[in-house]
């Protein structure tokens, strides 16, 4: 009996999962508890196996309905799609540098290594900006549109191929840039951004403005071709605000990768990251690839993304 009552309180645990997982969160506590849900809904698992073991067919019924429930909102995360027939690729990485305090030796040699072609930065005070000029980054990406910035709150773009038409946003909690880059091959020029939402802890209203403003933001950048928005958004992929962002064309690149979860935060502890809260957003492309890369003094791994960008017009 004590085993079946476990099983019980197993299932209602996987059940709040669920419910955290569709339910628009408001307060910081409510966000944490969705960012969370999948480590929630697994609970379902060993409370199937032990009604199973116990013969009790009604709650295996239960448990299995709410297993395939809880499947159903993570199995899109693996489940990649097919790129372009005929385009061109667009490395992406996004990293978060932590107050500027990131090593910014090893996100150049990150940025060579994997001919990264675009790579989006936050929390880039002027200092940190200083020392990743110092540390080569021109020599690789030659362009950049950034908007450096004390504390948490600088952001910049840094291109292998040339910018255009820059945008330094004051819409925001934290700088944003915009640009048109010149990919050679695709004849429309490509839409790029780094955002940065507001850190939802131990307050979300910032946050909910910054995330209940992006979707216009989007809406406006898609009207010229494909589009490439990287940042951190504070947000996982089973934050109901992140799902609504996936619309007019826009897609999760990760998602789009079927690369699954590509947890990144927190990066600074003795403990793996344990959520996706660093995203690449696609419009008009298709992510074939996507991955993180860890780098030193900074609480989040950088997330790398190859966006395939259609040639035709």
């Amino acid at each position: 009996m004590t085993l079946i009552v476990g099983a019980g309180l197993l299932l209602l645990v996987a059940a709040l999962g669920l419910v955290a997982h569709n339910r628009t969160p408001g307060r910081a506590t409510a966000l944490g508890v969705s960012a969370f849900s999948p480590y929630l809904m697994l609970a379902a698992v060993p409370a199937l196996i032990v009604l199973v073991l116990a013969r009790q067919w009604f709650g295996v019924a239960v448990a299995a309905i709410v297993l395939v429930l809880c499947v159903s909102t993570q199995g899109r995360l693996y489940l990649a799609e097919t790129g372009p027939a005929d385009a061109r690729p667009l490395v992406t990485l996004t990293a978060n540098l932590h107050l500027g305090d990131a090593n910014a030796a090893e996100l150049v040699a990150a940025v060579r290594t994997h001919r990264v072609d675009l790579l989006a930065t936050q929390e880039m005070t002027p200092e940190s900006e200083q020392r990743i000029l110092d540390a080569g980054i021109l020599t690789e990406l030659p362009y950049q549109a950034t908007d450096s910035k004390p504390g948490a709150a600088g952001t910049g773009l840094w291109s292998r191929y040339p910018l255009s038409a820059i945008d330094r946003r004051k819409d925001f909690s934290f700088a944003a840039v915009t640009a048109s880059l010149e990919l050679p091959g695709v004849p429309r020029p490509v839409t790029v951004g780094a955002f940065h939402m507001n850190g939802p802890v131990p307050h979300s209203a910032a946050w909910q403005d910054d995330i209940r403003h992006l979707p216009s933001v989007l809406r406006e950048l898609g009207h010229g071709g494909p589009v490439v928005a990287a940042g951190d958004l504070n947000a996982t992929p089973d934050i109901v605000q992140f799902r609504d962002l996936l619309v007019d064309g826009y897609a999760d690149a990760a998602q789009q990768a079927g690369a699954g979860m590509t947890l990144t935060y927190p990066a600074d502890r003795w403990y793996p990251p344990l959520i996706a809260i660093d995203h690449v957003l696609t419009r008009d492309a298709v992510a074939t690839t996507a991955d993180t890369i860890h780098i030193s003094d900074t609480d989040h791994r950088a997330l790398l993304v190859t966006v395939q960008v259609p040639r035709t017009a």
